[in-house]
């Protein structure tokens, strides 16, 4: 088990291709359990109302880009506040 622990000294010699890997897994982990069924389930009722899977792909954008926003929103409000 010694051998698990992994502190910030670890990462100074990580470079920038294993730390977006190591970044995007761990995003994965965390997001595809809670987005998985709410997409299924829009999937299902566009399906439902006759429209094509392009309305879960314009879902899952919207979704994507939403969550984008507060990082945005954040800089924008640091840099008015002065």
């Amino acid at each position: 088990m010694r051998g698990m622990v992994m502190d910030y000294r670890d990462l100074a010699g990580m470079g920038a291709l294993e730390f977006l890997a190591m970044w995007i897994t761990m995003m994965a982990a965390m997001m595809l359990p809670t987005i998985v069924p709410m997409v299924l389930s829009h999937h299902a009722v566009a399906l439902r109302r006759g429209q094509s899977a392009l309305s879960t792909l314009a879902f899952v954008t919207g979704y994507m880009l939403r969550l984008k926003l507060p990082t945005f929103d954040g800089h924008l409000n640091q840099s008015n506040t002065g």
